[in-house]
């Protein structure tokens, strides 16, 4: 669709190769919106197939209706919604306003583009139905019909001595045909009708002709087949295949079509792309699934080799990439919205062989891949860049004059070690720009070009005559003194170095009121995209000769007539006949024919010349008018044979003309027929162009023979001595003479922003701002001499900047590797010093280059809050950064102590102690997750969450129950499963001691576990029960006393009441007395008291819980408990033994359990954390918290989420 409006064009495209809409020269707005008031503008829309189930009619203010290939990206509006079919639609719309929505805010970045074939160069396609020329643009809009009715010139003789005959096709049902000569020099035409729609290929018919087209015969493939289109092989003509998508079926043969084999495929085969060089190795592509194939034998065996493949798909180029069978492909994201990535791999197992792996993320549609060169842009929020691959090298960046900011790149010529590019900018203007051999630093050679946006690619008016290098036809944009902007038509003949006007002799300047302003103009891409003339036609073949419409005046205008030039553009001659033609070129230029171009006029008439336009004939074809769709010659245009395609006036039947010249041209050339051509660089009036003179061999004009297909042209050549015109001024700087022969720098060039990926003591090659063109060839002269010299330059040393370090979590464990990454934006690395301090008061660790110190790895041996700081210094300046690192101990196991026992109706007392492998441990903020036991079901327990490592719980119910604690902090977590044996009774007495055991007394966690064990077993020794009727637990306080719990007996013995009454009858006969070490004073009883529930000793308590839900939760550490191992005396070794004999009583390991991970709420911190031992006071916490398992939040109370891994324990509770 194209609206027309003020200043701005708004172009939505709907390729029926993606299904991908395309935006151009437009932004999303903020608001995510685009409003563009068109006022009374006129909207033509040409005939597109689009993905919509319903015909739309878009009125004043409704909205347009963008989609793209899945249902996820339809997007809704006024109109309905776009579904997965196809609609052709042909009406004009107008409306006031168009307002597009988007499903995000973003801009739509420019994109590479390049005229691609979409098929082969011996094949037309002719759409036999109606159609009309959309002309919406800035020029006036004009009639067209009437212009091939011109009437000729009176000098164009009549001749019935050229060879014709009439074929009819009889297939009167189907509306499109494709038209395909099989190869060089052979016989064979084909001749594909078919009928569509919706957009699709309904039905099929294959003809094929093996005498030029002088007879057909249709073809019989299989009753169901829907042939679409047919591809060849570049390398054996005779090998063709058909594509037939309704069915998903190849048919293929190997002997131009006299034999032919089906191939069922598991994908619809949308786009085929055969090798350039491997005859039997092709690659399918299917439009909707996004997948691309590879075939090894012709198509009868398939491999997928990638998903989610774009369009931009390209096979290896010979002696470019290593390995023939190179793949280079766009992978694109599924849903059509974020970037893409280019890849290389090597069918049909796809092994990777991207050159360079660091360019990664590209914008969607941007990779192109040309000779040597590979090209993908990269947009930021406010600019957008080219990057480029030479010989399959690491990416560099492409660089354009600064003063401009280019948006969409043109890929216009890459042969001869040179990129030839259009670009528009921001600053709306397309200019073209040359590159050097790398194609990274491009300069300016002509401004202002006439472009459009099309199809939907960016295009602009440029061609390259073929046949003789260097030569350029385009058209410029020109402001005229009155302020009027025309356009105007230069050609250059030493590949942009310089651009003139076109000269026409004086008797064709009698049209002109300005003669001094009088030139020929001539018609291109715009007007054949926008008007439907023909386009410039020039040959390989035939060096020399140049076809084209045009019109001679002061600029180019809607009038065209057909011009001719024989020795490369330097003159030009009208020809007798006005109006548009379809022209062709035959034997090597031996014969030119010119038929009428016009889909609403009928002919039966062709001109000719077999003299290179000095003289023209005319001859009847047929008795029978005819559209005339399309003209096709051999490729390599060597023989005499042309065939024009068309339909009868009553467009009931298709007919194929075969126009032989061999009845005129009857003989074949002789050495004596034949001249030596030298082209002439009118710039500087040499016979050297672009370094070197090429000698053609060519026909003399008025020879009447045939060059014929053996024909081999010669063209010797020499190198030419080096001078100003084969140099140009070098990035960075603008000529200061029109002839382009001095060059001064720019202001806008600024060396210390270009990147010269040059390594500090090498050097690097620079110009003295002249450069020598990339494509020439010239030796000696004034090359390395003079202003012409190249320089050799020290490598640039830049200050570092853009330091940064990259860990994976912020909070580590003590003891684990942790591996840093060091990065580095911009800056010299090769001679830089790097310096690392880890900030745990060891050595800092120092390098030379980057190499060497981008990966560091480290160890931290005890907790705490480290500083890592690098410093990056070299002699121009000094960068630094750092990182803040919180080491944290691992928890390795929990000791759970119920220093009251559990009884029914009272408060139970748990405190948890959570044990490390260090004697002093830091574990930092310690969350707990409680499960009594009562609460458990299997499918959704509910859990109490604190700060705190002391709970107190009430059970109503004798029994035993599974009691679960979790704890958790940033490096680790640990579960332990507790079974508890509640009781309907039991006694609590407070035990005093003689003081001369608080000198023993360290207060610490395992010697007071070690001293309830020694307690335990001597009580028992002295009461004479089984140490599982007591429970002693030691506060953490002094002077040193003991807390024992007297539990029921289940079986037969002494009640609680009798062993109360018997430790206070031992204690006032002193019996309560007992060893604690040898060589030690015993330790004795001096006081025993009965605990009630409110006693103040316990450990302050959470007043408060919070339930929460049990999520699954994948991210967790996995940790092993492990027996707390201490240094001690002698001694204290035997009590760890007994200790460790009690523990191993005490606990019992199980394999399963519930590990979690939690997000905090740092706002209850103060009133949850209680105050309980020392050794596990939690200490001030910063807020940041790296780790992937914690979360900070402040704003939430806390959650709970599961997490599948960690260390579980099961312990049973026991007295002693």
């Amino acid at each position: 669709m194209y609206f027309k409006g003020d200043k701005h064009y708004l172009q939505v495209y709907i390729l029926e190769q993606t299904s991908h809409p395309f935006i151009l020269r437009t932004s999303y707005l903020k608001d995510n919106k685009i409003t563009i008031d068109f006022g009374k503008s006129e909207v033509v829309q040409r005939h597109a197939s689009i993905r919509c189930r319903k015909r739309i009619t878009v009125g004043p203010h409704s909205e347009i209706i963008i989609w793209g290939r899945l249902p996820r990206n339809i997007h809704y509006g006024y109109q309905g919604m776009c579904e997965s079919s196809t609609q052709i639609l042909s009406k004009g719309l107008s409306f006031n306003e168009a307002v597009v929505t988007l499903s995000q805010d973003r801009t739509v970045r420019g994109k590479i583009f390049s005229r691609e074939s979409q098929q082969n160069e011996q094949t037309v396609i002719v759409d036999l139905t109606d159609y009309n020329l959309n002309q919406v643009f800035d020029r006036k809009r004009r009639d067209l019909s009437d212009v091939g009715s011109v009437p000729t010139e009176s000098n164009v003789k009549n001749n019935s001595l050229l060879s014709s005959s009439v074929f009819r096709i009889p297939d009167k049902l189907h509306s499109q045909a494709v038209v395909h000569w099989s190869g060089e020099n052979g016989k064979v035409v084909f001749v594909l009708t078919r009928q569509t729609e919706h957009g699709f290929v309904t039905d099929s018919t294959l003809w094929r002709s093996s005498d030029y087209g002088t007879t057909f015969q249709k073809i019989d493939l299989p009753l169901d087949a829907v042939a679409e289109f047919i591809y060849s092989s570049p390398v054996k003509r005779n090998q063709i295949i058909l594509t037939d998508i309704l069915n998903k079926k190849v048919h293929y043969t190997s002997d131009e079509g006299i034999t032919w084999t089906s191939s069922n495929v598991a994908f619809e085969p949308d786009k085929l792309l055969l090798h350039p060089t491997e005859n039997q190795w092709l690659l399918g592509y299917s439009v909707i699934s996004m997948e691309l194939f590879s075939s090894g034998d012709f198509g009868k065996t398939w491999t997928l080799l990638h998903e989610a493949v774009s369009h931009r798909f390209y096979w290896a180029v010979e002696n470019v990439d290593q390995n023939n069978l190179t793949v280079h492909m766009e992978i694109q994201d599924l849903h059509m919205l974020g970037p893409s990535e280019y890849l290389a791999c090597v069918a049909p197992d796809c092994q990777d062989v991207t050159p360079d792996k660091h360019i990664g993320e590209i914008d969607p549609f941007s990779m192109i891949v040309r000779n040597e060169y590979v090209f993908v842009q990269k947009s930021m929020l406010r600019s957008s860049d080219m990057f480029v691959s030479h010989n399959r090298g690491p990416f560099r960046k492409a660089y354009f004059p600064m003063n401009l900011h280019p948006t969409d790149f043109h890929i216009v010529d890459t042969s001869e070690n040179q990129v030839f590019i259009a670009a528009d900018h921001k600053e709306m203007e397309v200019n073209l720009y040359l590159s050097d051999t790398n194609g990274q630093f491009y300069v300016p050679t002509l401004r202002n070009v006439v472009s459009t946006i099309e199809d939907p690619w960016l295009d602009v008016d440029l061609y390259e005559v073929k046949g003789v290098q260097g030569t350029y036809i385009a058209n410029q944009y020109v402001n005229l003194s009155s302020g009027k902007v025309v356009e105007k038509t230069f050609i250059s003949f030493d590949k942009g170095g310089s651009w003139s006007l076109i000269a026409v002799p004086e008797e064709l300047k009698l049209t002109c009121e300005d003669k001094l302003n009088c030139h020929l103009h001539l018609h291109m891409r715009y007007s054949n995209l926008i008007f439907g003339i023909p386009d410039i036609v020039s040959d390989d073949a035939a060096p020399g000769l140049i076809i084209a419409h045009g019109y001679i005046g002061e600029k180019v205008t809607e009038d065209a007539h057909v011009f001719i030039s024989r020795d490369g553009g330097f003159s030009w001659n009208k020809t007798p006949f006005n109006g548009l033609y379809k022209v062709n070129i035959l034997d090597q230029g031996g014969a030119i024919i010119a038929i009428q171009q016009n889909r609403t006029k009928v002919t039966n008439v062709v001109h000719f010349s077999c003299d290179e336009g000095a003289t023209w004939q005319l001859h009847q074809f047929s008795t029978d008018m005819m559209y005339v769709d399309g003209v096709l010659t051999e490729p390599g245009i060597s023989t005499l044979i042309v065939s024009v395609f068309g339909r009868l006036s009553d467009k009931s039947g298709r007919q194929m003309v075969k126009l032989n010249f061999s009845s005129i041209l009857t003989k074949i050339c002789e050495d004596s027929d034949y001249i030596s051509w030298i082209p002439v660089n009118k710039a500087n009036n040499r016979n050297c162009i672009l370094g070197e003179t090429i000698e053609y061999q060519r026909r003399k004009q008025n020879a009447t023979c045939y060059n014929g297909p053996e024909f081999k042209r010669l063209k010797p050549k020499s190198l030419c001595l080096c001078t100003a015109y084969d140099y140009e001024c070098d990035y960075g700087y603008e000529p200061e003479d029109i002839n382009r022969h001095i060059c001064q720098r720019a202001e806008w060039f600024d060396d210390s922003k270009i990147n010269h990926h040059c390594v500090e003591g090498d050097f690097y090659i620079r110009s003295q701002g002249y450069r020598k063109i990339a494509s020439n060839k010239c030796v000696g002269g004034v090359e390395n001499s003079g202003k012409y010299k190249l320089l050799n330059i020290s490598c640039p040393v830049y200050k570092p900047e853009g330091l940064s370090l990259r860990i994976e979590h912020d909070t580590v464990a003590t003891g684990s590797s942790i591996v840093f990454k060091l990065s580095q934006v911009k800056g010299s690395t090769h001679s830089t010093i790097y310096t690392w301090d880890f900030g745990d008061n060891k050595s800092p660790l120092i390098d030379l280059g980057f190499d060497k110190t981008k990966t560091k790895t480290h160890k931290y041996t005890r907790a705490g809050k480290y500083k890592v700081t690098v410093v990056a210094k070299n002699s121009v300046g000094v960068a630094t950064c750092s990182r803040l690192i919180k080491v944290e101990d691992q928890i390795t196991d929990l000791n759970l102590q119920i220093p009251r026992g559990a009884q029914i109706n009272h408060p139970t007392v748990v405190i948890v102690n959570v044990l490390s492998k260090t004697n002093s441990s830091n574990f930092g903020l310690i969350h707990y997750v409680w499960n009594f036991g009562d609460q458990f079901k299997p499918n959704g327990s509910k859990s109490l969450l604190t700060w705190s490592n002391a709970m107190s719980h009430n059970y109503t119910t004798v029994g035993k129950y599974n009691l679960s604690v979790e704890a958790v902090n940033s490096v680790s977590s640990v579960v332990q499963h507790y079974m508890l044996q509640v009781h309907k009774n039991l006694t609590t007495l407070r035990l005093t001691f003689s003081s001369n055991i608080d000198h023993f007394n360290t207060q610490s966690l395992l010697w007071r576990i070690s001293f309830a064990n020694i307690v335990c077993m001597n009580l028992a020794e002295i009461l004479y029960v089984d140490r599982s009727r007591l429970n002693v637990y030691i506060p953490n306080q002094k002077p040193t006393k003991a807390d024992v719990t007297i539990l029921p007996s289940y079986t037969a013995g002494i009640t609680i009441n009798q062993i109360v009454f018997e430790l206070q009858d031992k204690l006032q006969t002193g019996q309560m007395s007992f060893k604690w070490m040898p060589n030690e004073d015993p330790i004795t009883v001096t006081d025993i008291e009965v605990l009630t529930d409110d006693d103040s000793s316990l450990p302050k308590l959470l007043e408060t819980t919070t339930l929460i839900s049990v999520q699954p939760h994948e991210q967790s550490r996995q940790t092993s408990p492990i027996l707390i191992a201490v240094p001690l005396t002698i001694v204290v070794f035997v009590l760890v033994v007994i200790v460790g004999c009690f523990m191993k009583r005490f606990k019992r390991k199980s394999k399963t359990g519930q590990q979690y991970s939690l997000i905090l709420n740092r706002n209850r911190l103060d009133t949850s954390c209680a105050e309980s031992d020392e050794d596990l006071t939690v200490e001030d916490y910063d807020i940041h918290d790296g780790d992937t398992n914690i979360v900070i939040n402040p704003d939430f109370q806390p959650s709970l989420e599961f997490m599948s891994l960690g260390t579980t324990n099961s312990n049973e509770l026991v007295s002693c």
